[in-house]
């Protein structure tokens, strides 16, 4: 009669059972961490879409609005400006109208001069900011937001491109 040593089988089989616990469980932990990238991926590429819609919407929203708006308040106030440079001329011809028939004071016809000129200078100063918007802070700003834009979309590809070269790995 031969006889198993029953010992070593059990002890064998135990190995085995626990080998097997060990790479079933490391199956279960590669297909959660699978699918843990999976939507960190899809949460990855979600962002970089959201950053290039904001990106393409901050850009057609200053060229579309913001520019314009900008600008036109600045047409304003040199409107403005020109009125009161213009109503400041004629007052100050008419004040020295006045002043020769001695109506007013030289102070008068000074302070009506001073007028003029504070009329002139803010005539210029707020030219002079219509000119720095459209020659220098308008395409500033619209190369800077182009840039984002552009930037943004080359973030998407990589992105997409990481995330599904991530993925197929763990696949």
């Amino acid at each position: 009669v031969v006889r198993f040593d029953s010992e070593k089988l059990g002890r064998s089989y135990a190995e085995q059972r626990i080998k097997w616990r060990t790479a079933d469980a490391k199956a279960k932990a590669a297909q959660k961490d699978w699918e843990v990238q999976k939507y960190k991926s899809a949460s990855e590429l979600a962002k970089a879409e959201l950053t290039l819609r904001l990106a393409e919407i901050d850009l057609n929203m200053y060229r579309k609005g913001e520019y314009g708006q900008e600008k036109r308040g600045i047409e304003g106030d040199l409107l403005i400006a020109e009125e009161e440079l213009k109503r400041a001329q004629e007052r100050i011809e008419y004040s020295e109208r006045l002043q020769k028939k001695c109506y007013v004071s030289q102070s008068e016809v000074e302070a009506d001069r001073l007028a003029v000129l504070k009329a002139t200078n803010t005539r210029a100063v707020t030219k002079e900011k219509l000119r720095m918007l459209e020659e220098f802070s308008r395409v500033r700003k619209e190369a800077e937001l182009t840039a984002n834009a552009e930037d943004a979309a080359r973030e998407q590809e990589r992105t997409q491109l990481s995330q599904a070269a991530t993925l197929a790995k763990m696949e």
